[in-house]
């Protein structure tokens, strides 16, 4: 357990003031709906709530994500309570949680051992359950679940699933009613809590089923009724997402709208497309179990439409074979419990991630996070078959060392690479030229890239990278907008309204967003085009009255103009909204001048 906790700290310490990125900016740093203490009530006010975004004009999904997740969010908005959006308590908090999985892993492995009543050695025992925990510990297909703040509902789940197992299996192997009956009691409650956390928990009572039967032998009837309560809680999930469809789609019960609400980007996928294109992704997450090189936050992947599509058919072909040879151990695993073993936990691989990788179709084909917990089926499954080769050789003196040597050795080898991995990630900059190099065809993160070079004020590089998500997706709205503010930065005022002209082509609704209009009436104004920016400016606030900085502008647009009262009007409802700075205090004080100067005003 030290040997654990300390691999996990040793990698993971210095991650802790990494910047947050990407999905950290959009669902903790610029999500209304987590900052707000109501949220936390939402079941009390629940149709409002999930119809709130339509009122803010925000992403529904920031709702609906909410609602299926509220034990991870209140653990954020702990984090948030305690110390802002400082990443440092939050970074902590989720290497503390894939710490405790770790262990989790090994109490998990060795209770199951002893419930199962087998003859396997104690060296064995012990061998397994301390590789597979290792191996889970030090990999870096684990860093985008601990490094990556908001995916904690990734490797929160993942506790609450491992610690539902512990509980169960505890409660298998209690002779005392009491005691046994406590034991259910709590694994049901943490299940709930695992639900409420992320949605693949839910496949924790199904994974008990079968190791009850396959692995401790127990009757089908039997496995089935000891684990009734965790198996009734299976269509809460699917329950609750059909009620979040039914308020989010106008009180209207459609099973399409329920299986696609995390789906609706502009070319939504086909949900036989996803499906296909996933046994390649899950051929992917298995290569990456076993070798892993090419980690990326954002990878490219082709989409397959058709089931003769070589990829689909060569991860097909793998896929089958590897659920051939877990039956094929499964019917020779009578004598030596690791065959059972290797056979239930490559299923575990399979149908922990079926959630995320074939159910539901998911906006992002890929994503390293969603094989976190499936991948600990794969290292149990290593561990047993590591655990007969070792065994076969340790009569043999030289070979006496070779257990704890490789565990020492793929530690360290695994350490390495995470290592050098979470280093990618200590800026913005590096972690988003990584995707870049990895992925060049990834609009989205060159727009991401752009944004990171504006943060360190590398405005030439951000033009770049914001041109080139244009080249790649000319109707990608996003990179324009951030190209306007380069420019409009920079002082080329007349390369900003070329940007917008580009833009109003595309996508002609693009010009009723205020920010578009903004950097508009931002370059008119540095070109002294000031009745055009005034106009655009009024359009603006008559659109969105809390817009400051639109204020701040219109009211300079009138002092130009030497209409001080209008300025002044327009300057002091700027300050109703955020308290003023020494350059706004000084503009309201130049009108109230010129305004008592002249007298009566204008």
């Amino acid at each position: 357990m030290i040997w654990l906790i300390g691999i996990t700290t040793l990698l993971y310490w210095r991650t802790a003031d990494y910047p947050m990125v990407f999905d950290d900016i959009t669902y903790l740093q610029q999500n209304p709906v987590f900052v707000d203490p109501q949220s936390y009530s939402f079941p009390f006010h629940y149709e409002e709530f999930l119809n709130r975004p339509r009122q803010l004009k925000i992403d529904p999904e920031l709702a609906m994500n909410f609602a299926l997740r509220p034990v991870a969010y209140a653990t954020l908005n702990l984090n948030y309570l305690l110390d802002g959006f400082n990443p440092d308590g939050y970074r902590l908090f989720n290497v503390a949680v894939h710490a405790a999985n770790a262990c989790l892993v090994y109490f998990v492995l060795l209770t199951l051992f002893r419930v199962a009543a087998d003859t396997l050695s104690q060296a064995s025992r012990t061998r397994i359950s301390v590789l597979a925990a290792t191996l889970f510990a030090a990999h870096p297909l684990a860093i985008e679940s601990v490094t990556y703040i908001v995916q904690r509902f990734t490797s929160l789940g993942a506790f609450f699933f491992l610690l539902t197992m512990l509980l169960q299996i505890h409660a298998w192997g209690e002779p005392d009613p009491r005691r046994r009956r406590w034991w259910k009691v709590s694994a049901l409650g943490v299940l709930l809590l695992g639900m409420f956390t992320k949605e693949c928990t839910l496949t924790a009572p199904v994974m008990l089923v079968l190791i009850d039967m396959l692995v401790c032998r127990t009757n089908w009837r039997r496995a089935l009724w000891r684990n009734r309560a965790l198996l009734a809680c299976l269509p809460i999930i699917p329950l609750h997402v059909l009620l979040i469809s039914w308020v989010q789609n106008a009180g209207t019960l459609d099973l399409g709208h329920a299986m696609n609400m995390t789906n609706q980007q502009a070319a939504p996928y086909a949900h036989g497309d996803f499906l296909l294109t996933q046994a390649t992704v899950l051929v992917h997450y298995l290569r990456q179990i076993v070798w892993p090189t090419d980690l990326t936050l954002d990878p490219e992947w082709p989409l397959h439409h058709s089931l003769l599509a070589l990829p689909v058919l060569f991860s097909g072909m793998i896929i089958l074979a590897m659920l051939g040879l877990a039956v094929w151990f499964l019917e020779r695993g009578r004598a030596d419990l690791r065959r059972p073993l290797t056979a239930v936990f490559t299923f575990w691989f399979f149908i922990t991630i079926a959630p995320s990788s074939g159910l539901v179709p998911l906006p992002d084909l890929v994503a390293e996070h969603r094989s976190y917990l499936p991948s600990l089926g794969i290292f149990i499954a290593l561990a047993c078959l590591l655990d007969q080769a070792f065994t076969r050789f340790a009569p043999l003196p030289r070979f006496r060392l070779l257990a704890p040597a490789f565990t020492a050795m793929t530690a360290l080898t695994l350490g390495t690479l995470t290592w050098q991995r979470n280093t990618i990630w200590s800026s913005d900059i590096t972690l988003w030229e990584d995707v870049t190099h990895k992925s060049p065809g990834r609009a989205r993160a060159w727009n991401n890239l752009g944004t990171a070079c504006i943060k360190a004020v590398r405005l030439e590089d951000a033009i770049a990278a914001y041109s080139k998500a244009i080249e790649l997706l000319p109707r990608y709205e996003i990179p324009y907008l951030n190209l306007m503010i380069c420019h409009n930065q920079r002082q080329e005022f007349q390369a900003t309204l070329q940007v917008r002209d580009k833009l109003a082509q595309i996508s002609p609704e693009a010009m009723d967003n205020v920010h578009t209009l903004y950097m508009e009436a931002l370059a008119r104004f540095g070109l002294e085009q000031l009745d055009e920016a005034t106009a655009l400016l009024n359009l603006i606030v008559k659109a969105a009255p809390d817009f400051r900085q639109a204020l701040v502008l219109l009211g300079s647009s009138h002092q130009q103009q030497n209409q001080h009262a209008k300025a002044l009007h327009y300057l002091e409802k700027a300050t109703q909204i955020e308290a003023p700075n020494a350059a706004l205090k000084e503009m309201i004080e130049f009108s109230r001048s010129h305004l008592v100067l002249a007298g009566t005003g204008e």
